[in-house]
């Protein structure tokens, strides 16, 4: 929500299964890095990713820490997703404690 103070945000958790993500990073000296790995999303299955290029990762313009973006393709996947298609971009932030905070868009299309 936009205010004349600034921006005004906020989390709520809700009910349900969670997505978990798993991945593995190779970081290079400029920046930039590849990973591949899979999100699991409960019991509607699971997708397989590798990145599309290379994604990156710098400073913010908040002292001490990291952002970054890149894009995956979807390389497989099961249960709901059996013969899925799709990217998925990733925008994320790291804090000075290393916590990430990852936010995705995800186009997806799936075989019937």
């Amino acid at each position: 929500m936009l205010r004349a103070e600034g921006i005004e945000s906020g989390v709520e958790a809700v009910a349900g299964e969670r997505a978990v993500l798993e991945a593995w990073v190779e970081r290079f000296p400029d920046g930039s890095f590849v990973e591949h790995g899979t999100i699991s999303y409960g019991g509607a299955g699971k997708i397989s990713f590798s990145t599309l290029g290379r994604g990156s990762v710098g400073p913010s313009p908040v002292a001490g820490w990291q952002r970054g973006a890149v894009i995956w393709t979807v390389t497989e996947g099961d249960g709901r997703f059996v013969r899925v298609q799709g990217l998925i971009t990733s925008n994320f932030t790291v804090d000075p404690d290393g916590r990430v905070t990852d936010n995705h868009f995800a186009r997806l299309y799936l075989s019937s």
